[in-house]
């Protein structure tokens, strides 16, 4: 198998999408962020920058669905079930020798402890990797944290993985319909939190947010309604539910 270019290593060109997600987390996850040497974006196209900001995104788009794939884990992935789902149209020796090259552009990550590959399994860890989707998968923070982190939502996630292999379009789809119920559930608990306490804009930002998730959401009209009513705008408070009736 020829080899890909090398993955650069964990210093390389500043990205400003870093900054901005330091920005958005308002502090929920600062810390996990500032731990991490590197963060992974899932949310939109898979992006992995370092902690300066450095681009550090594998070229290969199996390398970033096997970075995805460990990624979102919740435990250790047998290199069986990485063959299946990205060579499992390789014999199996070959498909053996594709997930060696792809772990070997990854080998940065490896090094800095932020995956560990065994003869069996691939898995996150000793450090800890940051994810966008990580930052929605937990307690719930303060929805003005949450709508900010949510202005900068990108629709679908892993959006540059489609149509790598029928396999992949499997758990693909799987994936985006967890991922979709993890936001939905922290934005409407959070949309109802800032109605709650009188704040409008963030109440509005996450309707928005949710409106793109799921355009035909019940639960996002009728959160920008009540926004458009706090602000006093009756006339749109009605066009959102008109949409859907």
């Amino acid at each position: 198998i020829p080899p890909h270019p090398p993955t650069p290593p964990l210093a390389k060109r500043e990205c400003p999408s870093y900054a901005s997600q330091l920005m958005a987390d308002e502090g929920r996850s600062r810390h996990d962020i500032w731990a991490s040497e590197a963060s992974l974006s899932l949310l939109g196209p898979v992006r992995l920058t370092g902690r300066n900001g450095e681009e550090l995104t594998p070229k290969p788009r199996k390398t970033r669905a096997l970075l995805a794939i460990v990624a979102l884990a919740r435990s250790s992935v047998t290199r069986s079930r990485l063959t299946d789902l990205l060579w499992g149209d390789r014999g199996e020796e070959q498909a053996k020798a594709s997930l060696r090259q792809a772990l070997y552009e990854l080998r940065d990550l490896t090094n800095a402890g932020l995956i560990t590959a065994t003869r069996e399994a691939v898995a996150i860890g000793p450090k800890r990797l940051w994810t966008d989707v990580g930052q929605f998968d937990g307690a719930p923070g303060e929805p003005a944290g949450l709508a900010e982190a949510l202005q900068t939502l990108e629709w679908p996630p892993l959006a540059d993985l489609d149509d790598v292999t029928p396999e992949l379009d499997d758990w693909l789809r799987d994936e985006r319909a967890r991922i979709q119920a993890i936001l939905t559930q922290r934005s409407t608990e959070a949309a109802e939190t800032a109605l709650g306490k009188g704040d409008a804009a963030s109440a509005r930002t996450i309707a928005d947010a949710l409106q793109r998730i799921d355009p035909v959401d019940e639960r996002a009209a009728r959160f920008g309604a009540g926004a458009d009513l706090a602000f006093g705008d009756r006339p749109a408070a009605h066009r959102p539910i008109a949409r859907l009736e």
